[in-house]
């Protein structure tokens, strides 16, 4: 039922149309001249309370669409850097690796920063996508070849730049 008033491509009219004959079932199914246990009898009278006030709240968003609207979150802007051509996001992964590592990373209370969290900022940085970063922290680390290729790059650039 939830799942039913939940969906967006049901009409309200639909909604109550089901709602209604659910109610009406239910309300069938109680009166019944058999005897039935005080427990089923309290889940009947509770399924029917329930149906009825999603009847209310269906009401309420036919009389005042306005109010009914669910927020959207606000989207958070895109970043405008892009990672350049010959880099990639496992070089990144490189990166956040080393710096996790080295305990960088720290949260406003204090505690250090998880991979996931540096991954979801560099990915928003850079407008990349890094699926599974716990699995690519560990393909990093396992590398036989080249173990810190991309690092040595950065150390490489950053002693040319102090050299000139």
């Amino acid at each position: 039922m939830q799942r039913f008033v939940a969906s967006e491509h049901c009409t309200p009219l639909d909604m109550l149309h089901a709602l209604s004959r659910a109610r009406n079932r239910l309300v069938r199914l109680r009166s019944c001249e058999e005897r039935h246990p005080a427990a089923l009898v309290a889940l009947w009278e509770g399924a029917v309370a329930h149906l009825e006030f999603e009847i209310r709240m269906v009401y309420l968003r036919i009389e005042h669409p306005a109010i009914m609207d669910r927020l959207r979150e606000p989207e958070k802007p895109c970043s405008v850097l892009y990672l350049a051509e010959p880099f990639t996001p496992t070089d990144l992964m490189e990166l956040i690796t080393a710096l996790h590592s080295a305990g960088v990373g720290r949260r406003i209370d204090g505690t250090r920063a998880n991979v996931e969290q540096l991954v979801e900022l560099f990915s928003w940085m850079f407008n990349v996508r890094i699926n599974n970063p716990i699995q690519c922290r560990r393909g990093v680390i396992n590398r036989k070849l080249r173990l810190t290729r991309f690092l040595d790059l950065l150390r490489n650039s950053l002693i040319e730049e102090s050299q000139r």
